[in-house]
């Protein structure tokens, strides 16, 4: 609902308002209201009266509000009608329409419409000066005048010929539409607004955000509580003045980042970085944040603790690998060759398809099963905590280290398996590391000159194309060959389908088990929405479906309704049919005809496909067999 308000100069003017609106397909969708604004009344409005005010003259001009204030704009029409009027009323040959810019302007352009008398166009601003401009208009000969409620009255009060200028429909319907346009921009931004600033207030650091002059626009809670205690107090001051001493004009004047800053506030220390705004080419303004050191070695310290309660045993063996679709036979299969062999193995496979279920089930079926299983993600740490994980440090090492140094997940790792989730995700200066580690098969702790040798196999996996990501500059060609001596892809979900109920049952009779829920199964009606369905966040979503579906299901068994709704909570309509396995399938027959047609092109050379198709062997490798092609 948009609720408008109409100020007008005259009562009459309801009538063509009602008219307007009444024609209007959107008219359940607007709540209105009329105000007849008196002469010379200075009118205040509180800001939670309309979401758009429409006036018009000397009243807009006026109005104070803080709302979207919409000028009612005098048409052409308009004008016309009031200078045939002034002109059948009163015989006149000389005639003056005065008003505000909006009201008047294109007035003169209706000249030559009218061979009987002269038209005369006066923009006045201010409505003081209204009576000299009247006065000062007649001793040069004007007859007539034509302009809003205060002209009209003023003229009457002179005993000069007058016609009040009006509004027709074509006015107000131009700036119902104005207004209606303001108020959804204006909440649309509203809404941007509260969304960054809920996210900037969730944030565990300050964000200050200032214009090219280096004046506060925006502030979080954090900085509030640091620097002042209300962000109300922060907005519009000098950041120079909050961080004296701090090079920020550097960052307005010549676009430096500051990063990593050490700054000391009257509290504390803090870590700052400053970074410039940059709009087509130029600074129009910076992003400062800081963080309290202490809190930031508290932060880390967690994050270490968190680590390591995790425990370093792998809890998963190949039994508990559900899967009896040929695709996973046979990927399980090669995986128990695998965990024969000491080599590094590499695991690809998309976002929830199950890469540490296997790793941890090669560990427990190798010679290394009484070892350390250590795992880590390489996508869940900045890089500087991320090698002092790896690679342990010495006492002293940087600021915040534990006394006495710490070992890195490498040395845990001794004589057992270490998982790099998410690999891709490392930078290229821990990528050296790691080469280098995984060559000679010793790590130096950080701030240590001593080597200490580790005995590790290390299994890696990443749900990215590495080979792609070797083109592309992102990932080391060197460590590649190191990480994929051996390579298993574990098949997505959607090339499983035999496997589809089984799993959603093991996961249904799960939630029974821990939850005591409802739900034991699904009705044999709905079973095929399931299958149809593309599984895009593999087994992981499939679990969460289980789970959500073991909340809201009262029945013992869920029927269509039910597996839609858990499939697709918080979705709307049916765009889930979209997204069916026809779809996949279509796409899928033409990547295969695509691959058949390059092999025969390349004479059935893997590796000339391979190069035509711009994908590494091991991925032409892996969808030949996904499409089962044989050559």
């Amino acid at each position: 609902m948009i609720r408008i308000l109409f100020v007008i100069p005259y009562k009459e003017g309801e009538a063509v308002v009602q008219e307007v609106l009444a024609e209007k397909a959107y008219k359940k969708q607007i709540q209105y209201e009329t105000l007849v604004a008196g002469v010379g009344e200075r009118l205040t409005i509180s800001q939670d009266r309309a979401d758009a005010i429409i006036s018009r003259g000397y009243t807009a001009a006026t109005l104070k509000t803080v709302q979207p204030k919409i000028e009612l704009r005098v048409t052409g029409f308009d004008i016309v009608r009031a200078v045939k009027e002034c002109i059948d009323q009163y015989k006149c040959k000389k005639i003056a329409v005065i008003g505000t810019f909006h009201m008047v302007y294109g007035a003169d352009s209706i000249q030559d419409l009218f061979d009987n008398a002269q038209v005369q166009c006066v923009t006045l601003e201010q409505e003081e000066l209204l009576l000299p401009t009247m006065k000062k208009l007649q001793k040069q000969g004007t007859d007539a005048f034509i302009g809003g409620r205060s002209l009209y009255n003023t003229a009457k009060a002179m005993g000069i010929s007058a016609v009040l200028l009006g509004f027709g429909r074509e006015a107000v319907n131009k700036s119902i539409d104005e207004a209606i346009r303001a108020v959804e921009i204006s909440r649309s931004e509203k809404a941007k607004s509260h969304r960054i600033q809920t996210i900037m207030d969730y944030a565990f650091e300050g964000i200050l955000s200032a214009d090219s002059q280096g004046t506060v626009v925006m502030a979080n809670q954090y900085a509030a509580n640091v620097l002042s205690g209300e962000k109300t107090e922060i907005i519009d001051q000098s950041i120079f003045k909050l961080f004296p001493g701090l090079p920020v004009d550097q960052v307005l004047k010549k676009g430096e980042h500051l990063l990593s800053r050490m700054y000391r506030l009257e509290k504390m220390t803090v870590s700052v970085n400053c970074v410039p705004l940059i709009t087509k080419g130029e600074i129009t303004g910076c992003v400062a944040t800081f963080q309290d050191i202490t809190r930031i070695q508290e932060e880390e310290e967690k994050i270490r603790k968190q680590l390591h309660k995790k425990g370093f045993v792998a809890k998963y063996q190949f039994e508990n690998i559900i899967g009896s679709c040929r695709q996973m036979k046979d990927t399980i299969k090669t995986a128990e060759k695998f965990a024969g062999s000491d080599l590094n193995l590499y695991i690809y496979g998309e976002t929830g398809t199950g890469k540490e279920l296997f790793a941890q089930s090669i560990h427990n079926a190798s010679k290394r099963k009484n070892g350390p299983f250590v795992a880590i993600n390489c996508a869940a740490l900045p890089e500087n905590l991320l090698e002092s994980e790896l690679f342990g440090y010495v006492d002293g090492a940087f600021t915040g280290a534990a006394k006495g140094g710490k070992k890195g997940l490498f040395e845990l790792a001794h004589n057992g398996t270490l998982f790099l989730d998410e690999i891709g995700e490392l930078s290229l200066k821990l990528q050296a590391r790691l080469l280098r580690v995984i060559q000679e098969r010793e790590i130096m702790r950080l701030g240590d000159s001593k080597v200490i040798p580790v005995n590790v196999r290390v299994i890696s996996a990443s749900n990215k194309e590495l080979y792609q990501a070797v083109e592309e500059g992102n990932f080391r060609q060197d460590l590649l060959y190191r990480l994929n001596v051996l390579c298993l892809s574990v098949p997505p979900l959607r090339e499983r389908e035999k496997d589809v109920l089984a799993l959603i049952q093991y996961y249904i009779d799960k939630a029974v088990r821990d939850h005591g829920c409802t739900v034991y199964g699904i009705q044999k009606e709905a079973k095929h929405l399931i299958l149809e369905y593309s599984w895009p966040g593999n087994v992981r979503e499939l679990r969460n479906f289980c789970e959500r579906l073991s909340v809201f299901c009262e029945d013992k068994l869920a029927d269509e309704a039910n597996v839609k709704t858990a499939i697709y909570s918080g979705r709307s309509g049916e765009a889930w049919y979209t997204e069916k396995t026809g779809k996949v399938k279509a796409i899928n027959i033409e990547e295969k005809e695509k691959i058949i047609s390059a092999l025969k092109q390349c004479n059935y050379s893997r590796k000339r496909t391979a190069a035509l198709l711009e994908i590494d062997s091991s991925t032409l490798y892996r969808k030949m067999k996904k499409y089962e092609i044989e050559v």
